[in-house]
């Protein structure tokens, strides 16, 4: 099973199990990672699957490492082509960061500067229109 089909399907049984109704919530995005799901036809099956439970699915070019890499000043338009090629990179800007960082610790590091110019690149278009939608940025 691709990363977003079971994504999608793991995001639905949490909002069953906790009895949160997914209609009660607003707006519902499931981002995954372009470099765990390389079958065209696994992601169109994802995409049907995530808008029948009213999800949009955002794709994060090529992992999550690499649109933290983008937050930095001369790194925006960056595009490791694997997940550990975007992990040393961010690892030579940010040696601290490492998997699974609490998102406390992400926002001491990351102001709303690094949040619009990772914004602005062109990898993260998806990502844009997320935080356009949730009215973060214009």
């Amino acid at each position: 099973m691709s990363e977003p089909i079971k994504n999608a399907k793991n995001t639905e049984a949490i909002l069953q199990h906790k009895s949160v109704k997914l209609s009660s919530i607003g707006k519902k995005f499931l981002i995954f990672d372009t470099d765990l799901c390389k079958n065209t036809q696994a992601l169109e099956k994802a995409k049907t699957r995530a808008s029948d439970l009213g999800i949009k699915l955002v794709k994060q070019k090529t992992c999550f490492e690499s649109f933290l890499l983008r937050h930095f000043e001369g790194c925006e338009n960056v595009n490791p082509s694997t997940s550990d090629d975007a992990e040393t990179k961010l690892k030579r800007i940010w040696p601290e960061c490492k998997k699974n960082t609490s998102a406390m610790d992400l926002g001491k590091r990351l102001q709303f500067e690094h949040v619009l110019r990772a914004s602005k690149s062109r990898q993260n278009k998806d990502i844009a229109e997320l935080l356009k939608e949730i009215g973060l940025y214009k």
